[in-house]
């Protein structure tokens, strides 16, 4: 076929089934904005190399409690003074209540928790 066609190089045949493409597409759904504030907490934490940042993220996601918005990977640092083998990750973990305004005691509990989950999980260390 190559040759009757005149390809050259190699080629890549693919069948796409659209139906089946359009019947698992969800369009995305607009929430209403909160009109209460979100909290941002930051985490340094010290980690193996070999600890995954996206199973951080779910891990600390998951424990952080339902008014954890979002968990969000912003820095990451590997220096001579860290010890071999680890790195530092910066989380910003978001919290929001629909019904009310956090307070600071709840949200620090909150993250917390998300912290000692990872030191559990991960052999993490806060920095």
């Amino acid at each position: 076929m190559r040759d009757a066609l005149e390809i050259t190089s190699g080629a890549v045949v693919a069948e796409l089934d659209l139906a089946a493409v359009a019947a698992a597409y969800r369009a995305p759904v607009a929430a209403k904005p909160s009109r209460f504030p979100a909290m941002r907490h930051d985490v340094a934490l010290l980690l193996p190399l070999d600890a995954p940042a996206g199973r951080v993220i779910e891990v600390l996601r998951t424990t952080a409690g339902e008014r954890c918005e979002k968990v969000e990977l912003f820095d990451r640092y590997r220096g001579s003074e860290l010890p071999a083998g680890t790195h530092s990750l910066d989380f910003a973990l978001w919290f929001r209540s629909p019904e009310r305004t956090l307070t600071d005691d709840e949200v620090d509990k909150w993250t917390k928790a998300a912290v000692d989950a990872a030191k559990a999980r991960f052999g993490a260390q806060q920095r």
